[in-house]
């Protein structure tokens, strides 16, 4: 009869509608409990804690220390560690539609078949995140700067977006340099894998979203761009869980994996102005640190905790690390990775872990166990992505 009583109480102070709110998934962003919920929860702990002194029940507790999915090492993203093959299927379907200007090569073939694949995904999950159905790019673009007869790409002269990718505002199009020497596409292929063309059209496609579902602060470089890799990053948790048809992507030590893409981006990031070679960057779009972490968070969280990405959330994903590291201009932004730098590293690595037996640092060529290790990928020369403005019809970074 009490805990019937308890109950209708509870009831009576509770209201019977509540207002709904858009939450997005992240853990670290749960919703704050109500005045009356927490009213309510006290009820309900002081009602269980009678009924198990009662029952005679005692509390089980499991030894271990809780830990979060970011910091699991059996685990990325939630998703297990697992190694395996990376890039097109053995049984994809064929590309299909069109690019204008095509040469007919791998390259156009390639992406039309990660467009189709990316277009696949947002037209159901575009829907569950915006509410309303999803409008696909009108065109679809092939380009070589060293073709005389190339068309005009977003309204500026191909050589204005040579050895990049870009989408266009005003066309609602995604174009690419397809040369094999200096293209964007070409060159991910070469040093970060099959799947490296397909991260980054994977991340023009997001700046489509991002127009089309009007998310906050577009015109901010940074802010747009930031939001773009997160929206990529949605894509390709949804290839690492095994769900396209068209494309593999695994999250161990595969080579081409999972990590060989967040060292493309670590490629792509703002390049480093120093007074011997000084560099103006008036369209940032961000440090490695900004763009691996915003890739990380469509990849852990979902399209809408991309959707909250503004200028704030940066500056709070940020947190209290050094200004200097976020700033191109600084030479403290970047350093050289040699033999003092990873040894500086391993010192500070052995002071966190205190492993029993640490590990020897080597750069040069070594052997485990008889057998030879891989050797390092090379690094790809720095280049910054592009899309346009809307506003001003030309490339904005």
């Amino acid at each position: 009869m009490r805990l019937s009583r308890a109950l209708d109480a509870a009831r009576r102070d509770t209201p019977s509608k509540q207002p709904t709110a858009h939450i997005p998934r992240g853990f670290d962003q749960m919703p704050q409990p109500s005045w009356q919920v927490w009213r309510l929860l006290r009820r309900f702990g002081v009602l269980c804690t009678v009924l198990l002194i009662v029952a005679g029940c005692n509390a089980t507790v499991l030894a271990g220390h809780p830990r979060s999915m970011r910091y699991d090492p059996e685990r990325v993203g939630g998703l297990e560690v697992s190694a395996g093959p990376n890039g097109p299927r053995p049984t994809s379907p064929p590309p299909s539609g069109t690019a204008e200007n095509t040469d007919g090569g791998a390259i156009d073939r390639m992406a039309l078949l990660a467009i189709n694949d990316i277009e696949m995904f947002w037209k159901e999950q575009f829907p569950k995140t915006f509410g309303a159905p999803l409008r696909p790019v009108d065109e679809l673009l092939s380009f070589d700067p060293a073709d005389p007869f190339s068309p005009r790409i977003c309204g500026a002269s191909p050589e204005e977006f040579a050895s990049n990718a870009a989408y266009c505002v005003d066309s609602n199009s995604i174009v690419w340099d397809r040369s094999a020497e200096t293209g964007m596409l070409s060159t991910g292929s070469r040093y970060f894998g099959p799947m490296a063309p397909v991260g980054i059209l994977a991340h023009e496609f997001g700046h489509a979203i991002q127009h089309q579902a009007d998310l906050p602060e577009i015109d901010d470089t940074l802010v747009s761009e930031q939001q773009a890799d997160c929206l990529a990053g949605v894509y390709l948790r949804w290839v690492a869980e095994g769900q396209s048809p068209r494309f593999m992507l695994s999250t161990g030590d595969s080579p081409y994996g999972l990590n060989y893409l967040l060292a493309g981006m670590l490629a792509l990031r703002d390049p480093l102005s120093t007074p011997g070679n000084p560099v103006l960057i008036p369209n940032p779009h961000g440090s490695g640190l900004d763009r691996v972490g915003a890739l990380q968070v469509g990849f852990e969280q979902g399209a809408d905790s991309c959707a909250q990405t503004d200028a704030a959330e940066i500056r709070k994903r940020r947190g209290d690390l050094p200004k200097a590291l976020f700033n191109p201009l600084s030479q403290n932004s970047d350093m050289t990775v040699d033999e003092d730098t990873l040894n500086s590293l391993t010192e500070v690595l052995q002071q966190i872990f205190h492993p029993s037996q640490p590990p020897s640092l080597t750069t040069e060529s070594a052997t485990c166990n008889g057998g030879s290790t891989r050797s390092a990928v090379p690094r790809q020369p720095r280049r910054s992505g592009v899309s346009c403005s809307s506003s001003a019809g030309a490339p904005a970074s």
